[in-house]
């Protein structure tokens, strides 16, 4: 946890970025809808609607990942339905600058499947 913020894990889930064949820019509405019900459950299931981010807060999404990292931009754009999601549950109050003052986006690389997930850390910004 991390002083005067919180933290939420999502295990075994990393979102998927803006290209290829399961890419956010080729999808449907329909798709788009099932993602985030998708990402509601995982996020339900690990008490993260429980959370509540400060105000005013930056963002850090982490992703710890196998094999080949996102390059930055689309690392930045994958969490856009998450974040969706935390605002639908009001974790966050809403995603606009008013709110989130900074975004900040890492990739850690892991060695085992076991250690994928996505971390989302939210700071108190002054």
């Amino acid at each position: 946890m991390i002083e005067n913020g919180c933290t939420l894990w999502i295990p075994f889930w990393l979102p998927a970025g803006l290209n290829g064949p399961n890419g956010l820019m080729r999808g449907a509405w329909q798709k788009r809808k099932k993602e985030k019900e998708k990402i509601l459950l995982m996020v339900l299931q690990d008490g993260g609607d429980k959370l509540r981010a400060p105000v005013p807060c930056r963002i850090v999404w982490t992703r710890y990942y196998c094999g080949t990292p996102m390059d930055l931009t689309n690392a930045a754009a994958s969490f856009k339905h998450l974040e969706d999601v935390l605002v639908k549950l009001e974790v966050l109050v809403d995603d606009s600058p008013k709110y989130v003052r900074e975004l900040v986006v890492r990739q850690v690389r892991v060695k085992s499947r076991i250690s994928v997930g996505c971390r989302v850390d939210f700071e108190t910004v002054m």
